[in-house]
């Protein structure tokens, strides 16, 4: 009896994966995770790129900040970027209107 008759064979429970579904599940994550990092650093880069209220050099930090540690550096970039951007929303909202 060959292996691809053993794995396919009437005999297997059809509530467990057998090797192939395992293997293919394994393979999905390891492609999945690298295109989620990589989906998380560039939205870090756009948002750091969009910040009107950060200087210059607080732009570079985080943008080699999110090349250097991927995921933290890219949540933090995210975090800092949102913090700024209430702080000018709060700072504009509150201009009296004449």
């Amino acid at each position: 009896m060959s292996i691809p008759t053993m794995l396919a064979s009437a005999d297997a429970n059809p509530l467990l994966p057998n090797v192939w579904e395992s293997l293919s599940f394994g393979l999905g994550l390891v492609v999945l995770i690298p295109v989620l990092m990589l989906l998380l650093g560039l939205w870090a880069v756009i948002a750091v790129l969009r910040s009107r209220s950060m200087s210059v050099t607080t732009k570079a930090v985080l943008l080699i900040l999110v090349f250097m540690a991927p995921f933290l550096g890219a949540i933090l970039a995210l975090i800092l970027c949102h913090q700024a951007r209430r702080e000018e929303h709060s700072l504009t909202s509150r201009t009296p209107a004449y």
